[in-house]
């Protein structure tokens, strides 16, 4: 500890963002609070422009075969 300035010497190796309160009194990293939020699940589904339109037009069976008198 430093005596003039009553401050820890901190040998620094990489650069870093440091924020009052990041670290304990002792030097340690302080956990980060976890916070549940209430993200809004979205599902994509891939479909092909012929399904699409397949669904689109209900197909009638009956209609397309024809019967021989």
């Amino acid at each position: 500890m430093n005596k003039e300035t009553g401050m820890s010497k901190i040998n620094i190796t990489k650069t870093e963002l440091v924020w009052p309160g990041k670290y304990h009194e002792d030097g340690t990293l302080k956990e980060v609070p976890r916070v549940n939020l209430p993200f809004q699940v979205i599902e994509t589904i891939n479909e092909s422009r012929a399904t699409r339109e397949a669904k689109k037009v209900p197909q009638d069976l009956s209609l397309s075969c024809s019967t021989i008198i």
